[in-house]
């Protein structure tokens, strides 16, 4: 009997769920582990159009896109746990469509359809474009800090007879704050020393320490400490630009050279010439030159981009910062005086690194002062507002205080006040024994500045520096050209520390416009690299660990097919 038989199976299906509930009753409730949500930070993409042996279809660019949903053709799939992430990624309410996207999804998609070089153009494009807008903001606060507390409060704050004194008091002061911004807000990077090595040892840079940087660098720049913005914004470029590459999801390769754009980029906004700034960032990464050759047009591309939109903003020309006065054209033999110019620089450079490892590990290590960021700060104040009263000159990074010794003091110093200091006098800029003294003194301020903690680049700096000892040994010996001898020098020493033999002589030329001393500068700084031999204060710079070239042939070796290796190879 049918009915009969679907009885008796009702009847034993009721009974088992009967014992079941009874079971379950008795054992303790164990809750149900939730998924864990996804790592954002390593949601990346594994495989990019130019890594996949085979066309994507619609699907794969999905799971790739998404991550956590994969679409099919009727929009349909399986959503993550994240549900918020999700949503974020995959809908946009605005849109009519019947399966609507967000616009970060149809970026990713069009930089997946396109080849591993061009995506990184069309990244650093946008890399440059928003360092670009950055720098105008944080010199916008950098230099109307500067207008504030050195040109304003001072004049209104101090007694005639006792202007000299807001020099230490600015110094001390500001020295003590950036002692407390990096007590409470925690370390960035240690200016180009730091960067380099993270570099190298995550290949990409952080940007969650961003404001710390800005910050700190700032007021270590109010405190007229020896160090310029060239570095923070080196620092915080790259920083963005990894987090562009983290946010359209790039691969490990193309996070190396998005990451050197960024720095290219900000160094850019700062030095003002797109050339010489972006070929910086790809050299000071290693001991002997660049190596990352593919990085090259990408950094380029972002330093255009950086320097357009800077100038766009600001209303700056292009045109040189520094003017010289009319000279003779340098015979061909004067190429040859850089060699002496560029040994004369490399040993002022290696007696800098040497100085400042000897005061480190003599003085700064055994005292306890390397985490006393305050105590630190207040020291290095002290010395510095010291040499500064003596000699104000020395004061800030010094990119706009070398056309004072270029004219001999008719510029007055752009920065500081007082600019004659506790003696009531200018200084005698046109005395060359004084300028030799003054780079020496320059110098030392440099090595206190970074000993102290401060956050800046020595870029211009050392520049200052070579300006000064190239001018006086010009004014010592009338029958050498001034021009030539203050860039051979600026470069030699600039390219003694930081190793960077080809763009340093670049940065000088444009920067100052005289393209005609190049030979000359490139033969000194090239020679100063050979003088200063191995030692080296940027020790994170080293050779790349990868082979070089992956981008260029848009696979990596992981990627390629066992198949396609010898064709790759051979290709």
């Amino acid at each position: 009997n049918p009915v009969a038989r679907h009885d008796s199976a009702a009847t034993a299906h009721a009974a088992q769920c009967a014992r079941q509930q009874s079971t379950d009753a008795a054992m303790p409730h164990v809750p149900r582990p939730k998924s864990k949500p996804p790592n954002m930070a390593a949601i990346r993409y594994k495989l990019t159009s130019a890594q996949m042996p085979l066309p994507l279809s619609e699907q794969q660019k999905g799971t790739l896109l998404g991550k956590h949903t994969i679409l099919s053709d009727d929009c349909s799939g399986s959503e993550s746990t994240n549900e918020s992430f999700s949503k974020k990624l995959m809908y946009d309410h605005s849109s009519t469509d019947s399966c609507p996207k967000s616009f970060l999804f149809h970026v990713r998609e069009a930089l997946l359809s396109m080849t591993p070089y061009a995506r990184a153009l069309t990244v650093a494009v946008g890399v440059g474009l928003f360092c670009g807008i950055f720098a105008i903001m944080y010199e916008f606060v950098l230099f109307g800090s500067l207008q504030f507390v050195w040109r304003d409060l001072g004049p209104r704050l101090m007694p005639a007879d006792y202007e000299w004194a807001w020099i230490p008091i600015v110094c001390i002061f500001f020295g003590g704050i950036t002692g407390v911004l990096l007590s409470v807000m925690g370390e960035p990077l240690e200016n180009l020393v730091g960067t380099v090595l993270e570099f190298h040892r995550d290949g990409r840079l952080p940007y969650d320490d961003s404001h710390t940087m800005a910050a700190t660098s700032i007021t270590s720049i109010i405190a007229a400490g020896s160090l310029g913005p060239e570095a923070p914004l080196v620092a915080i470029g790259g920083g963005v630009a990894s987090g562009f590459a983290d946010l359209f999801s790039l691969s490990a390769d193309e996070t190396h050279i998005i990451t050197i754009a960024g720095m290219s980029a900000g160094l850019v906004a700062f030095v003002g010439e797109p050339i010489s700034g972006s070929l910086f960032a790809c050299e000071v990464l290693h001991r002997y030159g660049l190596e990352y050759y593919e990085a090259v047009l990408p950094s380029m591309v972002a330093g255009l981009a950086c320097n357009f939109a800077v100038r766009s903003i600001s209303g700056e020309p292009q045109e040189p910062i520094w003017s010289f006065a009319p000279e003779e054209a340098l015979a061909p033999w004067t190429t040859a005086l850089g060699l002496v110019f560029g040994t004369i620089g490399g040993l002022f450079g290696l007696a800098w690194i040497q100085t400042t490892i000897f005061i480190k590990t003599k003085l700064v290590v055994p005292s306890g002062l390397v985490k006393r960021h305050i105590l630190k700060g207040l020291i290095g104040g002290t010395i510095i507002g010291g040499i500064g009263m003596l000699m104000p000159e020395t004061l800030f990074w010094a990119e706009l205080e070398v056309q004072t010794i270029i004219d001999g003091g008719e510029t007055p110093l752009p920065h500081v006040w007082p600019d004659v200091g506790v003696l009531g006098v200018p200084m005698p800029v046109k005395n060359g024994a004084f300028l030799i003294l003054l780079s020496i003194a320059k110098m030392f301020a440099i090595s206190i500045t970074v000993l102290s903690g401060y956050r800046g680049g020595f870029i211009f700096p050392f520049i200052f520096s070579g300006h000064t000892l190239g001018t006086g040994l010009a004014l010592l010996i009338p029958a050498l050209s001034p021009t030539a001898a203050a860039l051979s020098c600026a470069a030699a020493i600039n390219a003694s520390v930081t190793r960077t033999w080809l763009s340093s002589p670049l940065i000088v030329c444009f920067l100052s416009g005289q393209l005609q001393c190049m030979p000359m500068v490139l033969v000194a700084s090239i020679t100063a690299l050979f003088v200063i031999g191995d030692p080296a204060i940027i020790k994170g710079a080293q050779s790349r660990a990868e082979s070089p070239g992956m981008l260029h042939r848009g696979v990596s070796k992981e990627s390629i097919d066992p198949r396609m290796q010898s064709k790759v190879v051979s290709a």
